[in-house]
């Protein structure tokens, strides 16, 4: 993980999405100029909101639906309300999102084209 914020910054701006318990214990990128954190809480209320209609409806092998597959796919499915209330915020129209297994060696300002303005990278790091 810290890998991967490291190096996707060499090239990129990169915003890290965290929850207040582990906002900053990243010391070794949290003074970086290129690697911004966000306090996830600030850009969860409708990520709060589709939590309350979800359903998960697929069960483990044996055929209980567990309370820890239903929270991970539930996060799976509440990052994109996150990212997109937090493109709201920041009044972007466009963005580069990578989550934390990936680790991006290009400059992806350059691959997207500055027709529309930047190209931000997004690392998603909340546990899973």
């Amino acid at each position: 993980l810290q890998a991967a914020i490291e190096i996707s910054s060499h090239n990129n701006p990169v915003v890290v999405f965290r929850d207040q318990e582990s906002f900053y214990n990243d010391t070794e990128t949290k003074n970086s100029t290129k690697v911004t954190y966000v306090n996830v809480n600030h850009y969860f209320r409708e990520a709060n909101e589709f939590s309350k209609i979800y359903k998960y409806l697929t069960p483990s092998a044996d055929g209980i639906i567990s309370r820890q597959h239903y929270e991970y796919e539930l996060r799976c499915f509440q990052r994109w309300f996150v990212l997109k209330e937090y493109l709201e915020a920041q009044h972007l129209d466009r963005i580069f999102y990578s989550d934390s297994d990936s680790i991006v060696f290009t400059n992806m300002t350059e691959v997207c084209g500055n027709q529309r303005g930047k190209c931000s990278a997004i690392v998603n790091i909340e546990d899973q």
